[in-house]
């Protein structure tokens, strides 16, 4: 996590949520009361347990593909791998560290837990060594406390801060929900497997061996340029982690990486309560 690390969040677009969150919530905070009424306990949203998913099976977008060093795929059939992979294993945990607003690294940090049961939810917590901020998503509704109570996103909200939580779910999908990165990867008609085996470290204090697939050139898009994208996966399609390089309107221009671990191992993941 690094020394030096600036307090607060910066902004960040596309594959980190940080500054979007911090400039938003805090910078916009006031006096006013912000926090939104708990959903009711008459009625309680059900919470996602990933506890009863069945043995992973690897999924036939994937058995298609011949994962080889010096392998390449084309966009499409890629994506539609990319995005049943990760789905297959139905829960886990991720490390995501990003970048700031000048390229540097250590601005982001974060751990979370996710769940695709069916749909994707996900909680944890960013830069937790700083100014630790929570977030919960479920049932397409995203949940932030950056520790001046819970907000509740509302695209279409007149407050600005339930508007920004809102905008933060759908950036946080970008590189969080399998039809968001499958969109990213079909963007890109030509994927390159290095012809070596990468080793990586993964969050729980093991090691594996993965391949290396990264794009042929620099790509755009939704407005985004992608100068580099790697994922790495071990054998039979098991996602290691990916490595995002991008450049969005002049607003960012960074990396962030996502590393996952803890495959298919049971999560709970419920609405917040104040």
């Amino acid at each position: 996590m690094g020394t030096g690390r600036r307090k607060g969040l910066t902004l960040v677009t596309a594959l980190g949520i940080a500054g979007m969150l911090a400039t938003g919530l805090t910078g916009c905070a006031g006096d006013k009361d912000t926090t939104p009424t708990p959903p009711s306990s008459a009625s309680p949203s059900p919470s996602k347990d990933s506890s009863s998913q069945s043995t992973r099976v690897v999924p036939k977008s994937c058995s298609s593909l011949d994962l080889d060093l010096g392998a390449e795929f084309a966009g499409e059939p890629l994506s539609q791998c990319v995005a049943e992979a990760l789905r297959s294993f139905g829960s886990g945990k991720e490390q995501v560290i990003g970048s700031n607003l000048d390229g540097t690294s250590g601005d982001l940090f974060g751990e979370i837990e996710f769940s695709y049961d069916p749909d994707f939810a996900m909680k944890g917590t960013l830069n937790p060594d700083t100014e630790a901020v929570s977030l919960t998503y479920i049932d397409g509704v995203m949940w932030i406390d950056s520790g001046q109570g819970l907000v509740k996103g509302d695209v279409g909200s007149s407050d600005p801060m339930e508007m920004i939580t809102g905008q933060t779910a759908e950036l946080y999908r970008l590189f969080s929900d399998p039809s968001m990165t499958r969109d990213l990867i079909a963007a890109n008609p030509s994927w390159v497997v290095d012809d070596a085996m990468a080793l990586k470290d993964l969050p729980d204090g093991t090691q594996v061996e993965a391949y290396r697939i990264e794009n042929a050139a620099p790509f755009t898009w939704q407005g985004i340029q992608v100068k580099e994208y790697i994922l790495w996966y071990a054998a039979d399609w098991i996602p290691v982690g990916n490595l995002g390089g991008l450049e969005f309107e002049g607003l960012y221009s960074g990396t962030t990486t996502q590393t996952y671990y803890d495959l298919g191992q049971p999560v709970t993941i419920e609405p917040p309560v104040k």
